[in-house]
C-alpha cells in the first residue's frame, strides 16, 4: 500500500523555486528565524533572518555532501544537485515529522512542512558567520 507522503508535495514545491532559483517562491517554504549548525556541537547555530537568507541560500547551494557513514565518500557535490533528482528518495526513509536530505533540514510545524536549518562544514560556517556578523554591524541592535 502507497501512503501519500505530503514531504513529497513540499519537496516538489521546493525543486521548482529552486531550479529557477526563485526566492520569492522560496521563502514561505522556509522557517525563520533559519538554523545554520556547524560541525561540532560548540560552535553556535546561527540564526539566519528572510533578509540575510538570500545572501546565504546560493552559498548553501554550492555546499559538497560528503556522507561520513560511507567512508567519506562523495555522494553528491551539491545540495542543488539533489534538487535536480526527480527521485532524491531512492535510499531515504521518508519521515512524517523531519526529514535530513543532504545538508538542509525539514520540520513538518503546525502541519505545514519547511525548511527549517542546514548543516555548514567547517570552511562555509565562517563565511557565513561573518556575514551575519557584518550585518549586526550595518544594524546594530539597540540596547536601553
Amino acid at each position: 500500500v502507497h501512503t501519500k507522503n505530503d514531504f513529497l508535495d513540499f519537496w516538489e514545491k521546493l525543486r521548482a523555486s529552486t531550479k529557477d532559483a526563485n526566492l520569492e517562491q522560496l521563502i514561505p517554504l522556509v522557517q525563520f528565524p533559519f538554523a545554520i549548525n556547524g560541525e561540532h556541537d560548540d560552535m553556535p547555530v546561527l540564526k539566519v533572518n528572510k533578509q540575510q537568507f538570500a545572501k546565504i541560500w546560493p552559498l548553501l547551494m554550492q555546499k559538497e555532501n560528503y556522507d561520513m557513514r560511507d567512508n567519506g565518500k562523495l555522494v553528491s557535490w551539491y545540495s542543488k544537485s539533489i534538487f535536480s533528482k526527480a527521485d532524491a528518495f531512492a535510499e531515504q526513509t521518508l519521515h512524517t515529522k523531519s526529514n535530513s536530505i543532504a545538508n538542509l533540514d525539514f520540520e513538518k510545524l503546525n502541519g505545514v512542512w519547511k525548511l527549517n536549518g542546514a548543516y555548514a562544514d567547517l570552511e562555509l560556517y565562517p563565511k557565513i558567520q561573518s556575514m551575519l556578523m557584518a550585518d549586526k554591524e550595518k544594524f546594530p541592535v539597540k540596547k536601553n
